[in-house]
């Protein structure tokens, strides 16, 4: 509900606000997964926002976020969801929320930045040039060369604990119905 996550923001800033008192601080950067749901009560409350969405096939990151959250609930109930009766109704929640927001003039607001998920993977240093670039940032050639050394350091490579493989089977989906559940926002994306 937007009254709710507008209510949810200002404790938000209010809370930053406080933690920032005397440091110096003059901004913030902060990671989200659910914003994009909320923009407008986003941009009511942080007007100044800057938001980075990167679009990614529903496809690889459902299955993703299924699986996540089955093993934090898991922990915590003890395996007492039923995911093949709770995942679609999951990933319909997701969809629905899509929707409403791309339905939204919000979607073309221009705080929000999107980026193509597989470009960003791609080359990253060029997402941020483009992020920044919207900011009004620079990027100092210091800054660059940095990026580009973490991004080489072997430690720090995406798979280097290994990949896991994801499956709909054990959520009784299947692929092909999330491709066509997402097709719309694919098709807007061009994913």
């Amino acid at each position: 509900d937007a009254g709710e996550a507008r209510c949810a923001y200002r404790f938000h800033r209010e809370l930053l606000q406080h933690l920032q008192w005397n440091s110096g601080a003059v901004g913030w950067a902060l990671k989200g997964v659910g914003h994009q749901f909320f923009l407008e009560a986003l941009f009511e409350v942080y007007p100044e926002a800057l938001c980075v969405w990167p679009h990614r096939d529903p496809v690889e990151i459902h299955v993703s976020t299924l699986t996540i959250a089955a093993v934090l609930y898991d922990a915590i109930t003890g395996g007492a969801t039923d995911w093949k009766q709770h995942a679609r109704g999951w990933v319909e929640g997701i969809k629905t929320g899509l929707d409403r927001v791309m339905a939204s003039p919000v979607i073309a607001d221009p705080r929000v930045v999107h980026l193509d998920f597989r470009e960003l993977a791609r080359n990253p240093v060029g997402a941020i040039h483009q992020v920044y670039d919207r900011a009004g940032l620079p990027v100092s050639d210091t800054f660059e060369r940095r990026m580009q050394a973490w991004l080489a350091d072997p430690a720090n490579r995406t798979d280097r604990y290994g990949r896991y493989t994801y499956s709909y089977e054990p959520f009784g989906l299947q692929a092909g119905w999330v491709r066509e559940l997402f097709s719309a926002y694919c098709k807007r994306f061009n994913l």
